[in-house]
């Protein structure tokens, strides 16, 4: 592979972890300056050229898919964004290019075999450090015991409920990814 820190319509990137490696990185994470996260992997090579598959990727699903919680067939056939950027390395010396491509629209002899998975031991959520926070989950809780008795006595949850619901879940996730700006209703 040409220059893999200078990927053309990516620019340059730094590899974050290299997972396979043969003569060269084959599977790996790397960030672009703008700090998005990509997974790329080799995906073919023949006589005119190399292709390669970059799926962007948050943190979150990045260490799903380093546990093996997801494999990395769905890491690339079901990317978050719904699309994969294709990039093409002619041998002949004319420029690399990048061309979007349709998750559905890839071929399957591109992608990880099916069941293949990593087994890198990640990071787990972060613990709850003082009673505030302690505090924040209690209400995520309440809100679903309330949403659980009512689905069972009616069989749906109202739609101010389910409101309620995710915006308590939202504050709840902005709370793990370290944003204390949001404070919970405890009316609610």
């Amino acid at each position: 592979m040409a220059d893999i820190l200078n990927i053309t319509g990516l620019g340059r990137l730094e590899i974050v972890e290299t997972y396979i490696y043969y003569d060269q990185p084959v599977l790996f994470s790397c960030k672009s300056a703008a700090g998005h996260l990509y997974l790329a992997v080799a995906a073919d090579k023949n006589d005119q050229h190399e292709s390669w598959l970059f799926a962007g990727i948050s943190t979150e699903r990045l260490n799903l898919v380093r546990s093996g919680a997801i494999d990395l067939h769905n890491a690339f056939s079901e990317p978050e964004d719904g699309f994969l950027l294709k990039e093409i390395i002619p041998y002949d010396g004319t420029l690399p290019r990048m061309e979007p491509i349709q998750s559905d629209h890839i071929s399957e002899d591109m992608l990880p075999m099916p069941g293949e998975r990593l087994n890198i031991k990640t990071d787990p959520l972060p613990i709850l450090r003082n009673s505030e926070d302690i505090a924040k989950l209690r209400e995520v809780v309440k809100i679903l015991q309330k949403s659980q008795e009512e689905t069972t006595s009616k069989f749906t949850i109202p739609n101010t409920l389910t409101g309620v619901l995710l915006t308590q879940l939202e504050k709840l996730l902005q709370l793990q990814s370290g944003d204390q700006d949001y404070k919970i209703n405890p009316e609610r």
